[in-house]
């Protein structure tokens, strides 16, 4: 079996139009779509003031002590 991390995602849960948003921003900025969705994120986290994190990581679960 192959580590997640290693293989990579056939596909994204986006709507059609928003994957053709982001290959035009990608195309403009001539980069990949995974370097374009890092940069979103990033920029997303400048925006929000809040320091940059990894997606999907794990929730605590309910009632769970720190």
């Amino acid at each position: 079996m192959d580590n997640a991390e290693t293989k990579k995602p056939k596909t994204i849960g986006v709507t059609n139009d928003v994957w053709r948003e982001l290959k035009l921003l990608a195309m403009e900025r001539e980069e990949t779509l995974s370097e374009t969705i890092d940069f979103l994120l990033k920029q997303a986290g400048a925006d929000d003031g809040k320091p940059d994190s990894k997606a999907g990581t794990a929730r605590a679960k309910t009632g769970a002590k720190p």
